[in-house]
Order: structure tokens, then C-alpha cells, then sequence
């Protein structure tokens, strides 16, 4: 659906038609569309002509010439207007049938927050099966499909974004909303235009990052019965707090760009978390790979595992996110998902460095105008509030306050962006070593 109203099903495929031979005679069609619906009729006109569709990781101008680097004549796509393509008249039903497989492969991008963007091959059926997860999300949270739209925080340039809100549309019928949220302010909006084109239930595709900023919003909104989020941990602190005294649930996918969603997990409750049906995960010496058969490979996967006997598993942490300070492990995400349950930081971060005796932990903030700038009363209120969770060798000896955190539009933090801050680390303030901790923390 558009701010306007509904667009059915009939009408989504006559501007595919429309599309399609606007499109022809480029070998790759790069979509940049902001709207959510402009971009769902490129990509599907692009992928019924057999072309190939390249999804740049940002809209960095380095980094979409990267991405078009070695097609001959591509054609780079920001609105259905760049077809001379107008607006769709709302008023139509808003559901419409799944679309059949189609041709046109899809590259997509890793986000570069542990290195360089890798490219994927991606075809219809891969990013089919991975919605499916967000299908069976949807039905698990009791919501009914006829009344429902799927809201998004996150880029569908992106893989999850993609998946969720995007194809868990196209290929499995689901209505989507077209506005793209970041502000509470843009969360009312898309809400008041879902209830006026009859939609009573929202499900919202998001990520800790956004839940940040928009958690006392959804709260006040009964319409969002589900949140499905991805791309960090989610603290079970705030998955309880969204569905505190409603009918609201709170879901969890966990994927990567390589395998699209594998597994989900009810946030507020569940330390587990169940693969999609059709995944296999076994370890190999101290790795897991995954496999399905909708992947062309085994897919190494970039996090260690607890599997246990039924097939549900615990993530440990990341390769290269686990830090040791004073002889002691702990998941860098999970020091950053708590760091986000602080009241008074508008964001934050955590990052480390390899020091000579451990890892060397610097914290970013950005303060809420209301809390105090000044960096020793900002370390002790972080102090305070990490010593609620964590060891006292955790807590960071570096605090940097900035203007903004450099997060990429699904909240990352690239490895370019890390390494500035980690530069600026050096100029801030230290704490000197915590009491009864070596050096390093």
C-alpha cells in the first residue's frame, strides 16, 4: 500500500508490464528506489526480462561504481518516474496473488562492517525461501493476512530487508506498506495511513538499531501485533518491555547476506533458536556451516554455536567478536546490547582493539540534549549502568562523546567508520585501569 491508499494485485502487475520493456536492452538494472513499492515493480520487471539486478551495499558513489564494476551498459533506477512511469491511483484491493518464479538473478552485498562488501548471487527461489521465515513469523504472532501490511525500518536494498519486506510480499502475498520509517513522527504517519486503507494490524520489520529511537512510539500503538528485527542481538530486556500489556510479540531472525534468514526465536522468552525447516547445521572442527536446498553450497557461518540435540541452537558470539580482557571472554554484541538499554544516550557503541596484554575497549556515545555533556559524569553514569550486567574489567577506559555514530542504513557500523573512531579513541579521556583488572580493558 502507498500513502494514498491500497494498490491490488492487478494493478502492481500492469506497471510491471509497464516496466519491463523500459527496462530491456541493459545488461544490469541497478535499483536505488527510496519508495518501497517503486522498487518492488523494477525489480520485478527486471527479473521477468531475465536481466540481471545489482543492489549496491550503500549509495556511496564509490561503492555503486564497485558494485557496476564490468557490466557494459547498465541502468541505474531511482523511481518509476525515471520510466515515465506515474503514480498508481490507490483505491484497488490490497492483496494480491504470490508471483511465480522468475528469471532475473540479484547480487546482492555484505554490509562491510567486518570488511570489505562481498558480493551474492541471489535468485528467485533463494529469496522466496528465506521470506518464508517472516511468513511463518507472521502466522505465529496470530496475524491475519487480509488485514495485515508489513511496515520497514531497514533498506530492501539490503538482504534482510529484501527478504522481509520485500519478497515475504511478492512471493508469499503479504501487503506492503511502501513508507520506509526512521523517526517516530514517520511511524504515526505510516500507521494512520495503514488504518485508513483498512488495515487494522501492523508487522514491523526492523532492527535494534531503529528500536532505539522509535520503542516508546510502538508502545503507544496497538496497531503493531508483531515485531519481527534482525541485523544485532536484541536484549530480552526491551523484547519484554514491547510487549508489555498487549498482544503485541516480538520475533528475531537470525541470517546472513550468505544464507538469508535461517532461524528465529520469540525474543522475550527463548535463549534458543529454531532453524527455518530445510536448514542443517552440523560443526566441523571449530566451525559451523549451514546448508539447505535452496542454497547452491554449504554455507560457512560466522558465529560459533551451542547445538543442541533437537536441532535449536545458542549463538555464542561472532568470529573476531569474542574480546579477552584480564584472561577473561566476552561477546563485544552483547556489551553493545546492553550499552542500548542505557536511558539518556540518544546512541552508542563499544569497539575494541588488540592491546598488548588483551583487548582495549573504547565506548562512543552520542548524549541526549537533556543529559550532561561533560565526559567524566557521562563515564560514570555508564559505569553504573554497565556494572547492572557486566564484569567490571568490561567496562570501557576510552569514553569518546561525538556528534553522531556513522551507522549505515541498517545500523551497522562499517570497518572504515570503526577504525575512524577507534583514531579519535586515542585524543579522548582515560579512566586508567579498573580496580583489581591487568591492562587492556
Amino acid at each position: 500500500m502507498t500513502a494514498g491508499g491500497a494498490v491490488g494485485g492487478a494493478s502492481f502487475l500492469a506497471d510491471v508490464a509497464a516496466a519491463r520493456p523500459r527496462l530491456a536492452g541493459h545488461d544490469a538494472i541497478c535499483n536505488m528506489a527510496d519508495r518501497r513499492y517503486d522498487f518492488a515493480v523494477v525489480l520485478t520487471a527486471a527479473m521477468a526480462n531475465g536481466q540481471t539486478t545489482v543492489l549496491p551495499p550503500s549509495r556511496a558513489a564509490g561503492a555503486v561504481a564497485s558494485a557496476l564494476e564490468g557490466w557494459q551498459s547498465p541502468r541505474m533506477v531511482h523511481a518509476l518516474s525515471d520510466l515515465g512511469i506515474g503514480d498508481r491511483d490507490p483505491g484497488t484491493a490490497m492483496e494480491g496473488p504470490p508471483l511465480p518464479k522468475l528469471a532475473g538473478p540479484v547480487h546482492v552485498f555484505t554490509s562491510g562492517s567486518t570488511g570489505k562488501p562481498v558480493r551474492h548471487l541471489k535468485d528467485w527461489h533463494s529469496l522466496a525461501e528465506g521470506a518464508r521465515l517472516t511468513a511463518e513469523i507472521i502466522a505465529r504472532a496470530g496475524i491475519r493476512r487480509a488485514r495485515s501490511a508489513l511496515l520497514g525500518t531497514t533498506p530492501h536494498q539490503h538482504m534482510y530487508g529484501l527478504e522481509a519486506a520485500i519478497f515475504a510480499g511478492l512471493a508469499h502475498g503479504y501487503c506492503l506498506h511502501d513508507a520506509t520509517v526512521f523517526y517516530p513522527a514517520d511511524l504515526e504517519r505510516a500507521v494512520s495511513d495503514a488504518k485508513a486503507a483498512g488495515i487494522s494490524e501492523i508487522v514491523l520489520v526492523t532492527s535494534p538499531a531503529h528500536l532505539r529511537f522509535l520503542e516508546e512510539s510502538i508502545v503507544a500503538v496497538p496497531e503493531i501485533r508483531c515485531i519481527i528485527s534482525a541485523t544485532a542481538p536484541l536484549h530480552r530486556e526491551v523484547a519484554r518491555r514491547l510487549e508489555a500489556g498487549g498482544e503485541r510479540k516480538v520475533f528475531e531472525i537470525y541470517g546472513s547476506t550468505e544464507t538469508g534468514s535461517l532461524a528465529w526465536r520469540r525474543s522475550a522468552s527463548a535463549e534458543l533458536w529454531t532453524p527455518l525447516e530445510g536448514f542443517t547445521i552440523v560443526g566441523v572442527g571449530d566451525r559451523w556451516f549451514a546448508s539447505a536446498p535452496h542454497l547452491a553450497a554449504t554455507i560457512p557461518l560466522g558465529d560459533d554455536l551451542d547445538l543442541e540435540p533437537d536441532g535449536r541452537f545458542r549463538l555464542v558470539g561472532r568470529h573476531g567478536d569474542m574480546i579477552r580482557v584480564a584472561g577473561k571472554r566476552q561477546s563485544l554484541a552483547g556489551l553493545n546490547a546492553v550499552l542500548a538499554l542505557m536511558p539518556g544516550l540518544s546512541d552508542g557503541i563499544i569497539l575494541s582493539e588488540a592491546g598488548p596484554d588483551g583487548d582495549l575497549l573504547s565506548l562512543f556515545v552520542v548524549a541526549d540534549p537533556a543529559m550532561s555533556a561533560d565526559p567524566e559524569a557521562l563515564r560514570r553514569a555508564v559505569r553504573s549502568h554497565l556494572l547492572g550486567y557486566v564484569d567490571p574489567i568490561f567496562v570501557p577506559r576510552h569514553l569518546c562523546v561525538v556528534d553522531r555514530i556513522p551507522r549505515g542504513e541498517t545500523g551497522k557500523v562499517s570497518a572504515a567508520d570503526q577504525a575512524m573512531l577507534l583514531s579519535l579513541a586515542r585524543g579522548c579521556p582515560n579512566e586508567g585501569e579498573h580496580r583489581g583488572a591487568k591492562k587492556g580493558g
